[in-house]
């Protein structure tokens, strides 16, 4: 079976920001069935406590005495405001805690009472995102020159000692191509989503980055020495090939890599704008790591998550969507590895963005290896920038 994979994430809803929370009332939205909005609130906490942070109060797996105190101001706004309580959890590296609720009463109504409540930061939908594969482009639409072939480095450059966070789906770690590339696993799915294992995409998106050479299968990955973090936060529909995740599934798991060691955060999906995941996005940035994520031509520049900015870089997939000129251009097509130890062909936006992280993590070595005198944190990540252009001409040029 081949497949096409062209990767764009959906939402139908909107978000209020901090300034027009406070200043207007937006419409109410409702997005894959739900009415779901996220409540974003300053940190609850006596000043005591606010210094004891872990990223699993909402689990009862954290600190009591941290658990109780979030849950107790948790459960006093959704009485107060007669709202029902979906999901919640502190966002610690934002120091703000997240109710999703939806509304019981009148939506106008609520949002104006919600105005005047000094704790409350700001109030947006609940954005519901899907990856989904599009059959409208057959791989007879993909030439020959567009598959990946060996970058011109030297042959000791391997991505050793870089680390790449991928936010996905779940990936099959015991697949023979992975083994021995994965330091970190989480999962911030919420349950009777369970994975069973591994999941075709944030396997597929793993495997261009670190196909291990030795198998003698599938194709290897660019950077094969780097290692892996995992950060679940997507998950498969039963009984289709849709891919879902939401804001506060990939609010957590951002929450998380800004606190890791990764060099590079790849996020081969995008969708609409959204103000908590934005902030997060700046706060990756903040800690010296570099994200790449996938274009989204569904959206106009501005209204996508994420937004460019230094530090991060959107790619494109060579072949598709050509029009968008402006846009990184990677190769996008692969022989990917997929869960139980077998392979499959893939081509979109998202294998482009995997295979530039595995290229950013060959440069970032080759880079530490040389005599460079780098001033400041972000120098690695703008000196990279400016090489990445050149590599993929001459490999491109390599296979002609």
């Amino acid at each position: 079976m081949k497949i096409i994979l062209t990767i764009v994430l959906l939402s139908m809803s909107a978000i209020l920001s901090a300034q027009e929370f406070a200043a207007t009332e937006a419409q109410p939205k409702t997005h894959s069935g739900n009415n779901e909005w996220v409540v974003v609130l300053s940190d609850p906490r006596p000043a005591r406590l606010q210094g004891w942070v872990r990223s699993d109060y909402a689990k009862n797996s954290g600190n009591y005495r941290n658990s109780v105190e979030l849950k107790r101001f948790g459960k006093k706004i959704v009485s107060k405001y007669d709202l029902e309580l979906r999901d919640q959890w502190f966002i610690e590296s934002l120091g703000v805690y997240c109710l999703v609720v939806s509304f019981n009463n009148d939506y106008s109504e609520t949002m104006s009472k919600l105005k005047q409540n000094k704790s409350v930061q700001w109030v947006q939908a609940s954005n519901d995102f899907e990856l989904f594969d599009n059959d409208s482009r057959d791989s007879q639409s993909v030439n020959s020159d567009d598959l990946i072939g060996g970058v011109v480095l030297p042959d000791s450059v391997d991505g050793e000692g870089v680390v790449i966070a991928i936010i996905d789906s779940a990936v099959d770690e015991n697949h023979q191509d992975l083994i021995g590339s994965i330091t970190k696993s989480d999962d911030f799915v919420v349950a009777g989503k369970e994975s069973g294992g591994g999941e075709a995409h944030g396997t597929a998106i793993a495997g261009v980055i670190t196909t291990q050479p030795e198998t003698k299968l599938g194709v290897v990955g660019v950077s094969p020495a780097a290692k892996l973090e995992l950060y679940r936060a997507c998950w498969e529909s039963m009984g289709s090939n849709n891919t879902n995740c939401n804001t506060l599934s990939l609010a957590r798991a951002l929450d998380s890599v800004i606190r890791s060691d990764a060099d590079i955060l790849n996020l081969s999906l995008s969708g609409p704008k959204d103000l908590l995941l934005d902030r997060l996005i700046q706060r990756v940035i903040d800690r010296g790591k570099m994200v790449v994520a996938a274009f989204d031509p569904n959206r106009a520049d501005g209204e996508r998550f994420p937004t460019e900015r230094e530090g991060v870089l959107i790619v494109r997939a060579r072949g598709l969507d050509d029009e968008y000129s402006d846009v990184f251009t990677a190769p996008g097509a692969r022989v990917v590895a997929v869960p139980g130890n077998r392979y499959d062909f893939s081509h979109g936006h998202s294998i482009a963005t995997a295979y530039t992280s595995g290229l950013i993590a060959l440069r970032k070595q080759a880079l530490e290896t040389d005599d460079s005198d780098l001033s400041s944190e972000d120098d690695w990540r703008n000196t990279i920038k400016n090489k990445l252009s050149e590599d993929i001409v001459r490999e491109l040029q390599h296979k002609s």
